[in-house]
Order: structure tokens, then C-alpha cells, then sequence
């Protein structure tokens, strides 16, 4: 708990933040949900459901928080 109310930290940018680390994980969770119904609008018309089921997941873990934290 105690790492969550430190001030956020940006490495690549080497800056520290005047918000918490707790408001920059909301942050991310909000933009990959974001991301996602996006996709979802755009390609869930014309996916089978079950191949929508597997894609969330693997988009999450493998492109956008790659994408995220590589910034």
C-alpha cells in the first residue's frame, strides 16, 4: 500500500509526478479499456464471439501494455 501512495514515478522520462502511483495505475487501466471497446467497435460485428474472447486478453498483455510501458 505504501508503494501505491508515493508519488508516481515515470522512468523514461526521469520525472517524478505530483499525482500518486495509484492514480497512474487507474490512468492505464481506464486508456486499455478505452483501447479495447474501440477495437471492439471496429472489428466485433464481423468476429466470432469465441475468437473475441481470446483476443481481449492477448491484446492486453501482449500489445498494450508493451505499448504502454515502453513509452
Amino acid at each position: 500500500m505504501d508503494w501505491e501512495l508515493k508519488p508516481a514515478n515515470i522512468p523514461a522520462a526521469n520525472e517524478v509526478q505530483s499525482y500518486n502511483m495509484s492514480t497512474m495505475i487507474y490512468f492505464q487501466f481506464v486508456f486499455a479499456a478505452i483501447t479495447i471497446i474501440l477495437v471492439a467497435g471496429s472489428y466485433l460485428g464481423r468476429m466470432n464471439f469465441n475468437a473475441w474472447l481470446v483476443f481481449v486478453p492477448l491484446w492486453i498483455t501482449f500489445s498494450y501494455t508493451v505499448g504502454a510501458f515502453s513509452i
